[in-house]
């Protein structure tokens, strides 16, 4: 089995893997050795990969290198992609994540990911298997904030996991239409650009705000709510079988 750990500013993600399935999953404020040691008692694991925003958990990372299989990933790590982005010292590691995780789901395809999160992300995968980079955008939290932040009156408006009407009838409800509908025509338009160039062209999405997308979703466009973990499990196999090969 594999471990694969999701370190972000304000969770901790924790999925158990068998080859490419997850089998068990938690969030947690705060992972230490302790939590691990549970973990593996009651799992099989064999390898482990470890992923982090801002500073790592040492003492963590020396356990899963002493227990596992260990990865510590960074724009270093050998991927299952050849990266053509100009700067890869700055890419998220996230966006290599899910262009990874399409290698696996849609090989030989040219693919879109769109990760819904803080930033709303679109990153290119093309059939063979070269990424090319793509774009980010305002998510749709961070939209709410700067009307509220760079206005004297509107106010902050809480996002809701549901369609809002077109048409607001009051100032929340058009703040609501403008910020959702918008980003749902913004993120169409740009998937339409895309089949441009690609006409064969998949997408995958994901992210916490992917509920927004779900009654707009087409039928090339598939939701894959794991999808970053999905990748850093591939990242895993792949690295834990060059280490066979060499």
């Amino acid at each position: 089995m594999q471990l694969v750990i999701d370190k972000g500013n304000t969770f901790t993600k924790v999925f158990i893997f068998k080859d490419d399935k997850i089998i068990a999953r938690a969030k947690f404020e705060l992972l230490d050795v302790f939590l691990l040691d549970k973990i593996f008692k009651e799992y099989s694991i064999d390898a482990s990969i470890y992923s982090h925003v801002g500073n790592k958990d040492d003492e963590s990372v020396s356990y899963l290198t002493a227990h596992s299989n260990f990865i510590q990933y960074s724009y270093l790590t050998e991927l299952p992609i050849v990266n053509k982005y100009a700067s890869p010292e700055t890419l998220g590691l996230d966006r290599l994540s899910v262009v990874c995780a399409a290698k696996s789901i849609l090989p030989n395809a040219n693919v879109l990911c769109i990760d819904m999160g803080t930033c709303i992300t679109f990153d290119l995968l093309n059939s063979q298997s070269e990424y090319l980079g793509g774009a980010i955008s305002p998510g749709i939290q961070m939209r709410f904030k700067a009307l509220n932040t760079f206005t004297a009156q509107l106010p902050l408006i809480e996002p809701e996991g549901r369609m809002p009407k077109l048409i607001g009838d009051t100032t929340e409800n058009s703040i609501k239409s403008g910020v959702i509908n918008g980003t749902i025509q913004e993120i169409l338009g740009i998937i339409n650009e895309y089949q441009q160039n690609y006409p064969d062209l998949q997408v995958l999405m994901c992210g916490g705000d992917l509920a927004f997308f779900d009654t707009q979703l087409k039928n090339s466009i598939f939701a894959r709510p794991d999808l970053v973990a999905e990748g850093l499990n591939t990242i895993l196999q792949y690295n834990v079988q060059h280490k066979k090969n060499t």
